[in-house]
């Protein structure tokens, strides 16, 4: 998928798979999401349908802005012993 951005908010985890944040932007995105999201567990305390819903839109969102401005998910350490194995 092609990037939006000209620099990845998100790149390859060394270790492990998945992206982290690599620029300012990224970090701004994920610090946001760690403190929206609880608020809006505590703001709907009951059982209700709005607070799952409101969770889970912001998780697709996140994702979404994550493979939009970031690279493929991944793991460098994985990639290295593939190019390894194909020598």
């Amino acid at each position: 998928m092609k990037r939006l951005t000209k620099k990845a908010w998100f790149h390859k985890r060394r270790i492990g798979w998945g992206v982290s944040p690599a620029s300012l932007e990224g970090w701004l995105v994920t610090v946001g999401f760690i403190i929206i999201a609880p608020l809006v567990g505590m703001h709907y305390s009951e059982e209700s349908i709005t607070r799952y819903v409101i969770l889970i839109a912001m998780a697709v969102i996140l994702i979404a802005i994550i493979l939009l401005t970031g690279e493929a998910p991944g793991s460098e350490l994985w990639d290295e012993l593939m190019k390894k194995n194909d020598k």
